[in-house]
């Protein structure tokens, strides 16, 4: 032995500087050493520095101070909070005598809890330990007997709950298990099950999945970590055969859904996040810690290579138009945006450059997989199901994320081969189109069937009504003025009809003129009616004939409401009327977008007169020739402009136009 500890014993009362100053005395012996600083000294010096030990001045108090830094520090908690518990306890006495009641029996009543772990059992005992001490002084409570029985009662409770936790961990024999495992190599190694769950000598330790560990819950787990450690040990030499069996996997067993993750065999491995290309994602590898090393590394770059060929696979031709060799200028830049849009892109966006093109350069964009549509530009190979998924995805990691709604929803429409169907409000309009399908109206048309259904209209509306039929039939569908009405094969390609078919059209510019059919010969016999000449039809002025058919469809409505039943041939009196009139039949005729005349640009300029056609325009031998059909196309334009106020869907206007025809 060659130091020995030592603490003064002769303490110095007097005042709280000389009973410090007597704690720090150092011995006179060579082979003793003073003491270092312990709980109480240190209590006492934090609460002169912050002056509460300052109120002591007698002996007694200076005493009492002594006493109150002396209780032990059972909660083993930092100094500072130790001390301002001291100063409280210290200032209680000293103002009032003795320990306030309210105060002491809340600290006792927190105390007051047997449930909890093993930890949180702990933590209580150590602070009921406190009171009790504080509960031996005599002279420190009003009732120190009351005190010491309640305080003794709550640690023996504390303690027996205690016990049972501690028993609890040490006698559950999954817990032991796994301890002796980790012990003991020469143990059977775990059963792993087909669904991932962890077996040890029969006790089921957790599940995998993936390459995670789960570890099972169960009664009695008191001490988490410990257990988790063990089992986490023991479940790690599987996730890395796993790894090793991931990372020599073929493609087929590894698999990209909708939301995002890699999935191995049906579990979840990685999932997918923002990469800085659109075309190459960041994968995320989901795994515990205890895969590391080079088994990670093989799986991460797995699944990288994985998802590099499904990408070139699945939008090959896509990603070719980044870089094409065989176009340049204002094509290149088409074939580069339409790969930014992921091989479907809105014809308007482009209109000008496509306009430039010639046919030359559209020919080689063609052989690239491009096809120019009426309203997209798209790559038709990249509208099956598969190559569309993944464009979603891909889209949606870089606006939004991969969990918006619509992303998951899509595919499974494109997988079903709809080809139209009605939009969902909630749903970005940018996914639809990425999805292959354009907003028109209230519904999602793919875009290939929607060029599909412009090469049905386009030659009705180009064909000449006014050739004679005997040189070409007038196809179905097709309506006089360019016009052309709906056909079955139009609602039969697009799956829909009525509303949602002419919102369809709508949307896309086309105008709805509809025309009252007249009544034929038959029908107006039926009624017992004359019918009207078209001459004295056109007397009556737009308004009163918009007037007579908005009267039209209420009186029909009652009159369908009150027919009678086959067997009465009467109606009753409160009706009024015996005979009521059918509805009004239309001929519903589509019109393609107006455009604006040519010569509407020129006419400001054609109108100016200049100096030397000024006086020749009212020449003689000029009117038969020279500028004459120039002069006189404005002028036949302009009955057309007179009729425009005329409402096309008045029964006038149908009159009229038979009129013209006759």
């Amino acid at each position: 032995m060659r130091v020995i500890q030592w603490r003064n014993s002769s303490l110095d009362f007097a005042s709280p500087d000389a009973l410090l100053d007597s704690l720090n005395v150092t011995p006179d012996i060579e082979k003793l050493t003073r003491i270092p600083a312990v709980i109480d000294q240190t209590t006492l010096e934090a609460l002169m520095r912050g002056g509460e030990a300052r109120r002591a001045r007698t002996r007694a108090e200076v005493e009492l101070l002594w006493q109150c830094c002396q209780i032990p520090d059972y909660r083993d908690i930092s100094p500072a909070l130790h001390a301002d518990l001291i100063k409280a306890i210290f200032s209680d006495i000293l103002g009032g005598g003795k320990i306030s009641q309210d105060w002491i029996a809340e600290q006792v009543r927190f105390c007051d809890n047997v449930n909890g772990d093993i930890d949180t059992l702990s933590n209580r005992i150590r602070q009921i330990r406190t009171w009790t001490f504080v509960a031996n002084k005599k002279d420190w409570l009003d009732d120190p007997n009351h005190w010491r029985e309640k305080t003794s009662d709550i640690e023996n409770r504390l303690s027996d709950a205690l016990h049972e936790r501690l028993v609890q961990r040490f006698v559950d024999r999954r817990t032991s298990v796994l301890l002796r495992h980790l012990r003991d190599r020469s143990m059977v190694d775990p059963e792993i099950n087909e669904s991932g769950e962890v077996s040890l000598e029969g006790h089921l330790i957790g599940s995998i999945e993936g390459f995670r560990f789960k570890l099972a819950k169960a009664d009695g787990d008191a001490d988490a970590k410990a257990l988790r450690a063990a089992a986490t040990a023991v479940a790690a030499p599987e996730l890395k055969n796993r790894a090793m069996r991931l990372a020599a996997a073929p493609n087929d067993q590894i698999v990209l859904s909708t939301d995002g993750f890699l999935r191995y065999k049906g579990e979840i491995v990685a999932e997918l996040a923002e990469g800085d290309d659109l075309f190459a994602p960041r994968i995320v590898l989901l795994a515990d810690d205890s895969l590391s090393g080079p088994e990670r590394t093989s799986v991460e770059e797995r699944l990288t290579l994985w998802l590099r060929h499904a990408i070139n696979t699945q939008l090959e031709q896509v990603k070719t138009l980044l870089d094409p060799a065989e176009l340049d200028g204002p094509a290149r830049g088409v074939a580069y945006r339409l790969a930014e849009h992921l091989g479907v892109m809105s014809r308007t966006e482009v209109a000008d450059d496509v306009r430039n093109l010639d046919q030359d350069v559209r020919g080689k964009m063609r052989k690239l997989g491009i096809k120019f549509g009426a309203y997209h530009i798209y790559v038709p190979q990249s509208l099956k199901p598969a190559p569309r998924e993944l464009a979603l995805i891909l889209y949606a990691l870089k606006h939004g994320g991969v969990r918006q709604p619509g992303v998951s929803d899509l595919p499974g429409i494109v997988l079903a081969g709809r080809t139209s169907f009605e939009i969902d409000p909630g749903i970005e309009k940018a996914l639809y189109e990425i999805a292959g399908f354009k907003v028109a109206g209230n519904r999602a048309v793919r875009v290939d069937i929607l060029e599909r259904l412009a090469d049905l209209i386009r030659p009705l509306i180009s064909f000449d009504s006014n050739r004679p039929a005997t040189e070409t039939p007038a196809p179905e569908g097709a309506a006089e003025g360019n016009g052309f009405r709906v056909t079955v094969e139009m609602t039969s390609l697009l799956g829909c009809a009525g509303e949602d078919f002419a919102s369809i059209l709508k949307s896309l510019g086309y105008r709805l003129d509809r025309r009252p059919l007249p009544e034929t010969p038959e029908e107006a016999a039926a009624t017992g009616e004359t019918p009207v000449a078209p001459a004295e039809t056109a007397s009556e002025s737009p308004e009163q004939a918009a007037e007579s058919t908005s009267e039209a469809a209420p009186e029909s409505a009652v009159a369908e409401q009150n027919l009678p039943v086959p067997a009465q041939q009467e109606v009753a009196p409160e009706t009024g009327a015996a005979d009521v009139p059918d509805e009004p039949k239309f001929d519903d005729v589509w019109f393609p977008p107006r455009r604006k005349p040519a010569h509407v640009h020129n006419r400001p300029h054609s109108q100016k007169p200049h100096g030397k056609n000024k006086p020749e325009r009212h020449k003689g031998p000029r009117k038969d020739g020279g500028q004459k059909p120039h002069q006189d196309r404005p002028q036949a334009r302009k009955p057309e402009r007179k009729e425009k106020p005329f409402d096309p869907d008045s029964p006038f206007a149908a009159l009229a136009a038979l009129k013209e025809k006759q």
